[in-house]
């Protein structure tokens, strides 16, 4: 992702040329700088990265910039990837060597070479030219890849047995393809469940662990402000501090996220509540879309005061039975006579 108005910038060892990132094997790498941002007729200009509008069947034209900053010249892997939401629902590129299924496999790059790599001169900015072409059954909705600059240098791990390590580093630019029609933006929540972690103190509070899925079962992208509340049976409420908002997921994609809720009173059976109020990515126009709800309940149950109520309740038969058997204990005394001891009860 670039500044507005900047290139990207990454720093590298020198890189080998081929179409797809491969290693080079030339003497002890130099350090080199190289940069990439969106441009227009030969120009740099204020974008961010390229968000692109278009029908099924449709064709868009676009350029990107690919800076040497080095005083060395370069040959740079560029190439095209599909965007994908991780575990957490952090926003990432696939590998260099992934098949392409989506946005990525719908661009192609027009460099000089008529292959994936580019060669600057020192302190070179080269304009290369790209093509969006939309095929007539895309599903419509948001799609989302990366145009990606890369080096690539290799090294040996210390040892004499070292084994040779190929490192690739990259810096890309995000592509957001929109296929127009109509447009369905919806947000669930799957598997909530929460758990309570009490305290040794019986007069401490505990935590709840609320954890649950995310899935975007719509066609746009979306994220979300997310509110995460547990209460007890008698209302006690308790918001969860400092909760993350919901990354923005690709149609199809999800985020596993737990949250803790710290202060929580166990009050044996608990309900937890998350609600989510959904985001559009920035510059989208999108429907409104109304906010998510689910619930769990869980048990909370103090185990440290209960096991001292039941130590006083043990305690508590215990002298109920002494008190018991005292009163039906029989009181004798001893009456003497002819050199012998005779009990006579009295009651």
């Amino acid at each position: 992702m670039v500044g507005p108005g900047a290139p990207a910038y990454g720093a590298s060892s020198t890189p080998s040329p081929s179409p797809s990132p491969s290693a080079s094997a030339s003497s002890p790498p130099k350090t080199v700088t190289y940069g990439m941002g969106p441009s227009s007729k030969g120009k740099l200009d204020l974008r961010t990265g390229y968000t692109l509008l278009s029908t099924r069947g449709g064709s868009i034209k676009d350029e990107v910039a690919v800076v040497n900053l080095s005083k060395v010249p370069l040959t740079l892997n560029l190439y095209a990837v599909d965007a994908l939401n991780a575990v957490d629902g952090e926003l990432g590129f696939q590998p260099a060597a992934a098949d392409l299924t989506d946005a990525a496999k719908w661009i192609k790059i027009s460099t000089p070479s008529g292959k994936g790599y580019v060669k600057l001169a020192p302190k070179q900015t080269l304009y290369v030219p790209f093509t969006v072409k939309i095929p007539k059954n895309a599903p419509v909705g948001d799609h989302l890849a990366g145009i990606v600059l890369s080096s690539v240098a290799t090294g040996a791990t210390p040892g004499e047995r070292g084994s040779v390590v190929t490192l690739e580093q990259r810096v890309a630019l995000k592509v957001a393809v929109r296929v127009a029609g109509e447009l369905k933006p919806k947000l669930e929540i799957e598997d909530l469940a929460a758990t309570y972690e009490g305290s040794l103190s019986p007069f401490a509070t505990g935590s709840a662990v609320v954890s649950y899925r995310v899935r975007n079962t719509g066609n746009i992208r979306l994220g979300g402000v997310q509110q995460v509340v547990v209460s007890g049976l008698l209302g006690d409420a308790v918001n969860a501090a400092d909760v993350p908002d919901v990354p923005f997921l690709l149609p199809g994609a999800s985020a596993t996220i737990t949250i803790p809720v710290q202060g929580v009173r166990p009050f044996v059976l608990m309900n937890a509540t998350v609600r989510i109020f959904p985001l559009s990515a920035e510059g989208d126009a999108n429907p409104q879309v109304d906010e998510v709800t689910a619930s769990t309940v869980f048990w909370a149950i103090p185990w440290i005061v209960l096991g001292i109520l039941l130590l006083l309740l043990l305690l508590l038969l215990i002298l109920l039975r002494r008190r018991r058997r005292g009163a039906r204990e029989p009181v004798g005394r001893r009456v003497r006579g002819s050199g012998e001891s005779q009990g006579a009860l009295v009651r």
